[in-house]
């Protein structure tokens, strides 16, 4: 008798052991789960909470003055700007003392050339970078 009862001790100790082991093994399992969705709750809500472009969010300004070969202000001079990244051509004119502005400009790298008379500038290449007010005169000449 004591064999049985021996037998069937060490098999409920056994069964016990193996029960408590699939129990634990299922709840790290789960802690795992648990930790991995909070993980991937917490990326996914700072991605929402994130800025979908925050270069698109900041400004810089590009000022200077169009001058002719002996320094003169040129008035009404054709100011052209390319955004290096999206190739968009933009053009203002300069004022009455050859002053441009352009404002509002996503911070990079743009050309400017300005345009007057039959007469041009060279190709600039200028930073534009977040709050700052880039400064870039041009001078037009006759090109041969």
């Amino acid at each position: 008798m004591k064999t049985k009862s021996m037998r069937a001790a060490l098999i409920g100790a056994a069964l016990s052991g193996f029960v408590a082991g699939i129990t634990a093994s299922a709840m790290a399992r789960t802690t795992d789960k648990v930790a991995i969705s909070a993980s991937a709750s917490a990326s996914a809500s700072a991605m929402q909470n994130a800025p979908k472009e925050p270069s698109r969010k900041h400004r810089g300004s590009m000022v200077g003055k169009v001058i002719d070969a002996s320094g003169k202000p040129v008035a009404k001079a054709t100011v052209r700007l390319t955004d290096s990244v999206t190739q968009e051509i933009s053009t203002y004119e300069s004022g009455k003392k050859g002053e441009y502005k352009i404002i509002n400009l996503v911070p990079g790298v743009y050309a400017l050339q300005a345009e007057a008379d039959g007469r041009q500038s060279d190709l600039t290449e200028v930073k534009v970078s977040n709050n700052v007010v880039s400064r870039q005169n041009l001078k037009v000449e006759q090109k041969k």
